[in-house]
């Protein structure tokens, strides 16, 4: 989910919320990043969309990373920001917005409210470090299918969930699992050392 959700480094972390496009152009007033796309957006920027009571919500959108796909800013934080409450001690599954109107890089979560509605149109959540300076960088980097978890609900302590891809600093695992810990204190996928984070293990493979 970090911009949001795992504790990958100690940079700015993120966590977007992603829908692939499938074509088809959208007139209407837009609900979504993915729409945006489909109506001919192609660059990362600030953008409008349409909520579920019909106000207009200012988000995020990445087209560039990662083409193809629509990613949505849900979460992000600066290491100065570590020890806000929104982002060192709240798991997603609470409401708890900081500058839910005005999308930023450095201290940012959206509502509770919103991160469902970016969910509902979503298929993968993604989380990784410092994209406002180096964009996309794979050795912090982790990304799941909402399907297979669902990192805005999910409270447990080390559970084996399945995700699609995982790099944190050269600790690569491809379709694999992790155990993720959270808390209405916290989230987080790792083990943590004094001044950074390192994936605890893979519990199992999953099958291909």
């Amino acid at each position: 989910m970090w911009s949001f959700i795992v504790a990958l480094s100690w940079m700015v972390l993120h966590v977007l919320l992603v829908s692939c496009t499938e074509g088809q152009r959208i007139d209407s007033p837009s609900k979504s990043c993915l729409d945006h796309l489909k109506s001919g957006a192609t660059k990362n920027g600030y953008y409008s969309i349409i909520d579920q009571s019909g106000s207009s919500l200012t988000v995020y959108c990445d087209f560039e990373s990662e083409p193809g796909s629509a990613w949505t800013l849900v979460i992000s934080w600066s290491l100065e920001n570590n020890n806000l409450p929104a982002f060192r001690s709240t798991s997603l599954t609470d409401d708890a917005p900081v500058n839910e109107k005005t999308p930023n890089w450095i201290v940012y979560r959206q509502s509770k409210k919103a991160m469902d509605l970016i969910k509902s149109q979503s298929s993968h959540w993604r989380a990784t470090c410092s994209f406002n300076k180096v964009k996309i960088d794979y050795r912090d980097y982790v990304r799941g299918k909402v399907a297979d978890f669902d990192i805005t609900t999910y409270l447990g302590n080390g559970q084996c969930k399945t995700i699609e891809y995982v790099n944190i600093r050269g600790h690569v695992g491809y379709r694999t699992t992790v155990g993720f810990f959270s808390e209405k204190k916290c989230f987080h996928a790792a083990h943590r050392q004094p001044t950074w984070w390192m994936p605890i293990q893979c519990c199992k493979r999953s099958a291909t």
